[in-house]
């Protein structure tokens, strides 16, 4: 007799929704975007796996699962969420259902980037200086105060989108405008809503910087991994690549980042959940810039599973359902390091194959993945950040050189075949 117990995934992706039913198969419901399966090469789930439904109107997200459960006399077992946008929805579902899951006031402090930083000043967690502004006035004057190089970005949001360093005044100026378009073109954007006016100035850490999985519960952490950073080049804010990492090869001491994630994870509310943080590292102290309820995303579970043979993914269902977690606690041997590459396309286009022989071929590589189908049409930042992300490449570095040189010797193994220049012709 099938499992009539699920947990309820709010609003993912068709790649993740076909690595939970791989790794978790029957024990998840999917309530997804019907946009979703447009143009998705994975399977569809079954109907009695998948709630079909538009994200954008909430108000109809719960009778539609009232409707299922009853259908198909299913119970939840818990609820879980890895995409920030649905971060709010899946709040106000589990208070519906009674589920265990951070408080919407705990999310929106965490989505809202003035509200995180208040909060984690107020808390005495390291973060950089900010201020939130809305004019060219304001910048001008917070610029004066820092005397540096500063970032500019929406209030909410994910990934480096619309995200400006700025070195001086005409930096500012153009950031500003686009910002103020970008968001002008994202009303409808779940991610955005709300963001339209106002915007976060922040002074620019220098150093190194880094990402992190964790686990709170019961007043512990457990640090699941941490990942040293690597930028791409021409795009702030971007990471092009990830490389696993130890506490002990990291500059930071492991019971003071524990000490400083639960600080970090407690003043925005959340007691009991899996988290990934972005954070600097200055004088061996973390300073945080972004925490998030949700496990890591972009090319990192399929780094970790490849590396340590560890599922993030399916970590966050068991955790939804109160089982007892076990990080991997993975030991790097030197020489060992193990990375994730991000693919970005070059130009705008529609991509008539994506041929990954050169990069199978490489005795470094561990795994190449495509996001998309050949056809698929590629729109360039400012206006889309979605579409030029076209998969990545997990590797085993080569000891001795610079992971930066590893990493543009792969990336030129990459050559889509394009059949136009102009995605909108």
């Amino acid at each position: 007799m099938p499992n009539s117990s699920r947990v309820l995934v709010v609003g993912t992706t068709a790649d993740y929704i076909d690595w939970i039913r791989r790794s978790r198969p029957g024990r998840a419901l999917f309530l997804t975007d019907r946009r979703v399966r447009t143009g998705a090469h994975w399977e569809a789930p079954a109907e009695d796996e998948e709630i079909p439904c538009d994200m954008a109107r909430r108000e109809t997200l719960l009778p539609a699962l009232k409707q299922h459960l009853a259908r198909h006399a299913m119970t939840l077992s818990g609820i879980v969420c890895y995409d920030c946008e649905h971060l709010a929805a899946t709040a106000d579902l589990a208070h519906a259902l009674d589920l265990p899951y951070p408080s919407r006031e705990a999310v929106m402090n965490c989505r809202n980037k003035f509200t995180s930083k208040s909060r984690w000043v107020r808390a005495g967690v390291p973060c950089p200086r900010f201020r939130m502004v809305c004019t060219l006035g304001n910048i001008e004057a917070f610029a004066k105060v820092l005397k540096s190089s500063y970032i500019l970005k929406p209030l909410t949001g994910s990934g480096g989108e619309l995200t400006f360093r700025c070195r001086c005044v005409s930096d500012g100026v153009d950031a500003f405008h686009c910002i103020r378009e970008g968001l002008d073109l994202r009303r409808s954007d779940p991610m955005y809503r709300g963001a339209v006016q106002w915007m976060l100035m922040e002074e620019c850490v220098s150093g190194q910087e880094y990402s992190c999985d964790f686990v709170i519960r019961s007043d512990q952490v457990e640090i699941v991994r941490l990942a040293r950073k690597y930028p791409r080049g021409g795009l702030f804010g971007t990471s092009g690549a990830y490389e696993l990492i130890s506490i002990d090869a990291s500059p930071f001491e492991a019971e003071t980042l524990r000490r400083s994630l639960h600080a970090a994870a407690v003043s925005l509310g959340i007691t009991e959940a899996c988290c990934m943080v972005d954070l600097f590292e200055r004088d061996g102290q973390p300073v945080f810039l972004e925490l998030s309820p949700r496990p890591g995303g972009d090319c990192l579970p399929w780094l970790l599973r490849a590396a340590w043979d560890f599922d993030t993914v399916g970590m966050a269902i068991d955790f939804a359902e109160g089982m007892p977690l076990e990080p991997p606690g993975a030991e790097i041997p030197p020489g060992r390091s193990f990375i994730g590459l991000r693919l970005f396309a070059e130009q705008e286009g529609v991509i008539k194959e994506f041929d990954g022989r050169a990069l199978t071929a490489d005795p470094r590589v561990r795994e190449v993945y495509f996001r998309f189908l050949p056809g698929h049409s590629v729109r360039l930042p400012p206006v889309d950040y979605d579409s030029w992300i076209l998969g990545h490449v997990v590797y085993q570095a080569e000891s001795g050189v610079p992971i930066e040189e590893q990493n543009r010797e792969l990336i030129g193994l990459f050559t889509p075949c394009w059949e136009t220049v102009n995605a909108t012709a």
